[in-house]
C-alpha cells in the first residue's frame, strides 16, 4: 500500500546532547523537505566557459548541507554561544539564514542535514543524483 510522506515538524537533539541535562541541551525544530525543496537542494547548473565547447558544472556556495538546513531548520531552543548567551532564531528579510548564523550552525551541519533527510525519506545519494538539469 502506498503511503504519503508526512511533512510534520519534529524536534531533534544532537547525539552529543542526548546524555546531557534536558534543561540545558539544545533542541532543534526541523521539518522534512518537500519534493520541490528536495529538487532545489540538489540543483546544479551548467555554465559555458570561455570556449563554447567548454562546459563547467557549478552549484551555489552553500552546498547540499547548507541548502538542506536553510529549508528544513525552522527553529531552536537553548542554542547558546560559548559565553552562555542565547542565540535567537532569526532569518534575513529574504527568508534565509545570515552568513553569521550559517557559520554558527556549521559544526552541527552534518547531523542536522542527516536528520532532515532521514525524515524526508531521502538519502544523501538520492539528493546528489536528483539535480534539475
Amino acid at each position: 500500500m502506498a503511503r504519503a510522506l508526512a511533512l510534520t515538524e519534529f524536534d531533534f537533539v544532537l547525539k552529543a546532547d542526548e546524555a546531557g541535562d534536558e534543561e540545558e541541551r539544545t533542541t532543534w525544530r526541523l521539518r522534512p523537505l518537500t519534493f520541490r525543496e528536495h529538487a532545489l537542494v540538489a540543483r546544479r547548473e551548467l555554465r559555458r566557459g570561455k570556449d563554447d565547447d567548454e562546459a563547467v558544472m557549478i552549484s551555489d556556495d552553500l552546498g547540499i548541507a547548507g541548502k538542506t538546513i536553510q529549508a528544513g531548520l525552522i527553529g531552536w531552543t537553548n542554542f547558546k554561544r560559548s559565553d552562555g548567551i542565547q542565540i535567537p532564531y532569526a532569518r534575513e528579510a529574504d527568508g534565509r539564514f545570515s552568513d553569521v548564523t550559517m557559520d554558527l550552525l556549521k559544526p552541527f551541519a552534518g547531523e542536522l542535514e542527516n536528520a532532515i533527510l532521514e525524515k524526508s525519506n531521502i538519502s544523501k545519494e538520492q539528493v546528489k543524483n536528483c539535480g534539475l538539469r
